[in-house]
């Protein structure tokens, strides 16, 4: 026997997740527009930023040889960017009671996600952020259709 609490939990929950999809959108697209536009020479990279272009520089440089397509840097932060607002705008449409559309959004941010490790064929730390992301997008999507 269910509890009848349960659908607010699962409706708590989803939305809790769906704006921690939306900070991280908006985080991707900060930081991947900000280095976008340092790579392109927009303005100057300094501290952190100059260490993040230079480690991005030597991670593509090292992998480019197993790349199914390599790719500058530019189209790299290109795609971070993109994929902020791919987030943040599929999480905008769920809590905006859009939930289909949005968690077509998100699904495809996980898809570029998983793109991503899958072009370079490396597998690092960050994959367990990419599992995270899945399963939280899971629990939004169970959300979904148990309201239908």
């Amino acid at each position: 026997m269910t509890s009848p609490l349960a659908p607010k939990w699962l409706r708590i929950l989803a939305v809790l997740l769906a704006l921690g999809f939306l900070a991280f959108g908006l985080v991707r697209l900060g930081v991947g527009g900000a280095m976008l536009g340092a790579e392109l020479g927009w303005w100057a990279a300094v501290g952190e930023m100059a260490e993040a272009l230079d480690e991005t520089r030597a991670f593509l440089a090292r992998h480019e040889a197993q790349a199914f397509m390599a790719w500058s840097v530019a189209f790299y932060f290109g795609l971070i960017t993109v994929m902020g607002v791919i987030l943040a705008s599929g999480a905008a449409l769920y809590l905006a009671a859009r939930r289909k559309a949005g968690l077509v959004l998100i699904a495809i941010y996980l898809a570029l996600h998983g793109a991503m490790f899958l072009n370079y064929q490396v597998v690092n730390p960050k994959i367990g952020l990419l599992a995270l992301t899945i399963a939280a997008w899971a629990i939004m999507w169970w959300r979904h259709h148990k309201e239908q």
